[in-house]
């Protein structure tokens, strides 16, 4: 990696490792090509700073979770960011629904029954 950082989430999508955020790199994005064994360290950058978030794959769409609950999704092409979902504060700041299902039901995958944990 480039940039050094603290507080990142990272996830795999299509064979790359994506490194995300984190301190010292609030909104940089970095790419591990576990194929080619190549980093791209100018992926696109987050709309907004992440550290201490978590990434997830859902449907191989991949979503950057904020601590204040925002969820960036990542475009097709890998363009860019855009935020598309806000479901509230979680972690230890609120335990009331688990991040995954947080996710769920904001993209239309849980009723708040189901999501309920």
């Amino acid at each position: 990696m480039k940039v050094g950082r603290d507080g990142h989430a990272c996830a795999v999508l299509d064979n790359s490792l994506f490194v995300i955020g984190g301190y010292g790199a609030f909104r940089s994005v970095e790419i591990y090509n576990m194929l080619e064994n190549t980093w791209n360290h100018e992926g696109p950058s987050l709309t907004r700073d992440l550290s201490y978030g978590h990434a997830v794959v859902y449907e191989s769409r991949l979503f950057a979770v904020h601590r204040d609950g925002a969820i960036e999704e990542l475009a097709g092409d890998w363009s860019g960011w855009k935020v598309v979902a806000r479901v509230g504060e979680w972690g230890v700041w609120n335990n009331k629904y688990s991040i995954f299902y947080q996710l769920l039901w904001s993209l239309g995958r849980c009723s708040t029954a189901d999501c309920n944990t």
